[in-house]
């Protein structure tokens, strides 16, 4: 009997575990849609994106940098022309895509 016991308390672990991850990774995913998503123009860095944002969120440049890179899955700091990603700046009309150009 103690050995169903711990089976069974051993599956409802894992199931609860898996259950948690697919929450949270849902939440996740709806959450990027309440910011802005912007797509990287030829000269444009991490850093420079920092600074042209810093009137628009109250992150530090550093905190903005690790923010950014952690969220969209960057492995460096180091951007390319064409890749988009989201800006810790929260969208006016979260309902709607709002794509920015940041000049």
């Amino acid at each position: 009997m103690k050995k169903e016991s711990f089976i069974f308390f051993c599956l409802f672990a894992f199931t609860l575990c898996v259950s948690i991850s697919f929450i949270s990774f849902l939440g996740k995913s709806s959450s990027d849609e309440n910011y802005v998503k912007i797509e990287v123009q030829e000269g444009d860095s991490l850093w420079n994106l920092a600074e042209l944002m810093e009137d628009k969120q109250s992150l530090s440049k550093q905190a903005f940098i690790e923010w950014v890179t952690e969220r969209n899955h960057l492995t460096t700091d180091s951007i390319k022309p064409g890749d988009i990603l989201v800006l810790p700046v929260e969208k006016e009309h979260p309902s709607t895509y709002q794509l920015a150009t940041v000049e």
